[in-house]
């Protein structure tokens, strides 16, 4: 069992198919166009918009971005006319292909997922300054990683991946410094590319690939940060009063070529083979349930677990507890050093995570609590996208009654992580008595259920669905 801190609170817790159709780029280019480029760009899209379908709109390359703009307000619609108008407020806006490509994305689209996205980063992507104690950006952050994936890569037909990657780290460019700022520019762009080869490897090997799941689910695989978001050194709930810096984003987030070397790694110890469900039980069960005694080295909060003292450890440079690190490099190393895990059910999520992500398998995490006569209950665990079923599970070891101290029927709290899509208010947070958590925008209340309730849920799984309503419109 783990244990959260959050806050000043206390919180402890455990056959390929063809590819979409391509807009074509250049890369990282801010100087006006070659005539090349635009016969280029322009012979790409001159295909002429129809009644029946959504195409891709004839319009010249070689038009200023004011003319792309234009093109979204004369649409008359929402949420295209406030895209033009957020789009001009960024910084640098100064690139037309780049501009075009988001235009395109924005008004052919043949997926309705793809306004969805555009809404919710309407609604979401400025931060409301008064959250913060120093000054954070009056424009909308989602729509400056968007435009730095324009520069940088060229846009799928439908491409709510790039979207939903573009949604969750627009909250990075808000709190970190101009090193973090950069680092997201460039992070975002390998994780992009990342997907989409994880998503060719899925289509080779007879899965459902990534592309195909349902915009709440890419969401959650575009978030790279786990628990670690609301725990640990370097959570991001202490960047409300300081900007994050490069040390606090790196040490937090999963790094893209670690989690190449996660997928390689799971490659040849078979752990990728089959369904999505036998690929989670295959990490799962190596590292904390069959494979535990083995594999992994529990610790967490002393005086919580009886028997189980924590410690202290130096991580990079760092002396930081022996549990709660969530820090993916230092697992890894210690995982080919030691063939061992480190840490309580709060370090398990995190890793699980990763090494899913690694694998184009969307995840979550799940937070159990309960205070009872002033004794601490808690568990903490990772839930997957099932694609077949459309739902969203939990392996069966984690819905053990053995993991919620042998009693079924005990009522927890459950609390559902949400990704940083809606900036605004999503540090606040109201306490719930009965917990070392509460009311928050970085996690859903699901309300009480019995271990007994949720695996009831979890073990055949909660409709995706449901789990949309939950995290982005809840």
């Amino acid at each position: 069992m783990a244990v959260l801190v959050v806050a000043g609170f206390g919180y402890w817790a455990l056959a390929p198919k063809t590819p979409s159709q391509l807009v074509t780029s250049t890369t990282q280019q801010t100087s006006p166009l070659t005539s090349s480029e635009q016969t280029r760009l322009t012979s790409t899209l001159s295909v002429a918009l129809t009644s029946e379908t959504a195409q891709w709109v004839n319009v010249s390359a070689a038009q200023p971005v004011s003319y792309y703009l234009g093109l979204l307000e004369s649409n008359g619609t929402q949420p295209y006319v406030q895209l033009a108008k957020e789009l001009r407020k960024i910084p640098d806006l100064k690139n037309a292909i780049a501009v075009a490509k988001i235009t395109y994305l924005a008004l052919n689209a043949t997926n309705p997922e793809v306004q969805e996205a555009f809404e919710l980063m309407m609604k979401g992507g400025t931060p409301n300054p008064r959250d913060f104690t120093y000054a954070v950006p009056k424009y909308n952050t989602e729509l400056q990683v968007l435009y730095w994936l324009a520069l940088q890569n060229e846009f799928k037909k439908d491409d709510t991946l790039a979207l939903a990657i573009s949604a969750v780290n627009g909250l990075w460019v808000t709190i970190g410094d101009g090193m973090v700022r950069q680092d997201v520019k460039n992070d975002t762009t390998q994780f992009l590319r990342f997907l989409r080869e994880t998503n060719e490897i899925q289509l080779n090997r007879g899965q459902i690939p990534l592309e195909d799941y349902p915009l709440e689910a890419k969401i959650c695989l575009a978030f790279t940060s786990s628990i670690g978001t609301i725990d640990g050194p370097h959570s991001l709930w202490k960047f409300v009063e300081k900007r994050a810096s490069q040390k606090d984003y790196r040490w937090v987030r999963y790094d893209v070529h670690i989690l190449e070397k996660m997928r390689e790694i799971a490659f040849e110890r078979g752990w990728f083979e089959g369904s999505v469900d036998s690929n989670v039980k295959n990490i799962e069960d190596y590292f904390y349930f069959s494979g535990f005694a083995e594999h992994w080295t529990y610790s967490t909060r002393t005086g919580d677990i009886p028997g189980v003292t924590e410690s202290s450890i130096e991580v990079y440079g760092e002396l930081v507890p022996d549990h709660s690190i969530y820090n993916l490099r230092f697992y890894l190393e210690r995982y080919l050093s030691m063939d061992r895990g480190l840490g309580d059910c709060g370090d398990e999520t995190y890793f699980m995570e990763a090494w899913s992500k690694s694998l184009g398998i969307a995840t979550n995490f799940v937070l159990h609590q309960i205070i009872v006569d002033d004794k601490f209950y808690g568990h903490a665990h990772m839930i997957y996208y099932e694609p077949r079923t459309k739902s969203w599970k939990a392996y069966a070891g984690q819905l053990d009654y053995g993991t919620y101290y042998n009693n079924p029927d005990l009522p927890f709290y459950i609390f559902i992580f949400r990704t940083p899509v809606e900036q605004a208010g999503y540090f606040s947070l109201a306490p719930i008595k009965e917990t070392r958590f509460g009311n928050s925008g970085t996690a859903y209340v699901v309300g009480k259920q019995t271990p007994a309730e949720f695996k009831r849920v979890y073990d055949t799984g909660c409709p995706t669905s449901q789990m949309k309503q939950w995290l982005l419109y809840s």
